[in-house]
């Protein structure tokens, strides 16, 4: 009995411990660029490094200066950008971390 109560508290510990439910993403941080010419909120995804994402209202997330997440993005080659700070994407995962 002890064996299998340490298996299934082992599992959940390690179930528990994932450190999103978005496969493959990446750390990254929302920054408010609404002060440079057509821009909005955009992604940091490394220092300096930022993506502009055309899809966050299909995501139950309110966005803020600072937030931290993890996202999972497809770049889009196909559109353009007015506020040309980064690539623009397609968004296909985002959580809060």
């Amino acid at each position: 009995m002890k064996k299998l109560s340490y298996l299934l508290f082992c599992s959940l510990f390690l179930i528990s411990c994932k450190k999103s439910d978005c496969e493959n993403s990446v750390k990254a941080t929302f920054v408010d660029k609404t002060g440079l010419d057509g821009c909005g909120m955009v992604i940091e995804v490394s220092d300096d490094e930022y993506v502009e994402p055309r899809n966050l209202d299909e995501f139950s997330i309110n966005p803020k200066d600072g937030m931290k997440i993890w996202v999972t993005y497809d770049v889009l080659t196909d559109q353009a950008s007015i506020c040309m700070i980064g690539d623009v994407v397609e968004v296909k995962c985002i959580k809060e971390r």
